[in-house]
């Protein structure tokens, strides 16, 4: 296939998803954050790394009030990859 149809039909693609209708407010809509409690910085700017334990993952509902987003859930972690 030639590279040039197919950045044409990549880019034909990416237009579409733009085209979609936004999600409006009431319709719930989450986002999962992670919660990252180990690493931090010292006052002279370098990495410290502190012990495991006290990491997070967060449930966000973003959709039903955009304007105010509502933490559903925090679920604790004992580790992490870090």
């Amino acid at each position: 296939m030639n590279k040039h149809i197919v950045l044409v039909v990549l880019g034909a693609c990416v237009l579409a998803g733009c085209a979609q209708a936004p999600i409006g407010p009431g319709k719930r809509e989450l986002m999962i954050v992670g919660n990252d409690e180990k690493a931090a910085f010292n006052d002279a700017g370098a990495i410290v790394i502190s012990a495991p334990g006290k990491d997070t993952v967060s449930i966000i509902d973003i959709g039903s009030d955009p304007l105010a987003p509502r933490i559903l859930a925090n679920l604790p972690l004992m580790n992490s990859i870090f």
